[in-house]
């Protein structure tokens, strides 16, 4: 299932990815981006992809978690429509699209991210853990001392 998340953001799982090409043009998106390490999508003609391998757990590095939220930024900025996905929908991508948030809020607190966080489509539909709410603190206060 493709949620929206904000103005030309979705977010989806595997299935969405993988099955619901029909849906995913009738919503106008144009470019996907895959967080799952180990899934790869189908090429569609007319989409821009892109992968980052991020693990649903420790181990992912800083760099490409924000390589990931970076590119989400300047495809939104570009006024792309963009799917984010990984398996399920409920971890790296909700961090990815909660990335991509600060960057267009930015300088937003940490303590806001509870608050997106309790909001529709997020709201008991996440499953972040300790792991990409520590990179997303870290990017928060990257985005306040500019870097």
């Amino acid at each position: 299932m493709i949620k929206q998340v904000s103005n030309n953001i979705f977010l989806g799982d595997s299935h969405s990815s993988l099955h619901e090409i029909d849906n995913i043009k009738t919503l106008g998106i144009n470019a996907i981006i895959n967080v799952a390490k180990d899934l790869n999508d189908p090429w569609y003609e007319g989409i821009e992809s892109y992968k980052f391998g991020l693990l649903d757990g420790p181990g992912n590095d800083y760099i490409q978690f924000k390589l990931a939220v970076e590119t989400g930024y300047f495809l939104w900025a570009a006024g792309k429509q963009i799917l984010i996905h990984c398996h399920e929908g409920k971890s790296r991508s909700v961090a990815v699209s909660l990335g991509i948030l600060l960057y267009k809020t930015k300088p937003l607190s940490v303590s806001s991210l509870s608050e997106l966080l309790s909001v529709y489509p997020f709201k008991n539909h996440h499953r972040l853990n300790e792991h990409f709410l520590d990179m997303l603190s870290r990017l928060s206060t990257d985005l306040r001392l500019g870097k």
